[in-house]
């Protein structure tokens, strides 16, 4: 697995994005999207990216857009479209690794 960036290292959209996407799957119980989106604001400060007004609206936007592919794709699932809940393990986990 990579290091995701945080903080002062987040300068493009690409690693905001990476960012969210990270806050996401390392969700161990049920979550909201604003609860996700305070997540992410917190590991954003310092950040170059979160600069402006409009880099609210580009996480925000990030978030939900992530949720709604991650729920198409049945990667997490919601029963009530307010708390969303992984459907995946995440690392992944293989009992069968080969050894060398």
């Amino acid at each position: 697995m990579c290091k995701v960036k945080t903080g002062e290292a987040v300068v493009r959209h690409a690693d905001m994005q990476n960012l969210v996407t990270s806050v996401i799957l390392r969700q161990k119980k049920l979550f909201t999207i604003p609860k996700l989106e305070q997540q992410v604001f917190e590991k954003l400060k310092g950040s170059s990216f979160g600069k402006g007004e409009s880099y609210e609206d580009a996480v925000r936007k990030a978030c939900r857009q992530t949720i709604s592919y991650m729920e198409v794709s049945g990667s997490l699932y919601s029963e009530n479209g307010k708390e969303y809940c992984l459907a995946i393990a995440f690392p992944p986990y293989s009992g069968n690794r080969a050894r060398g």
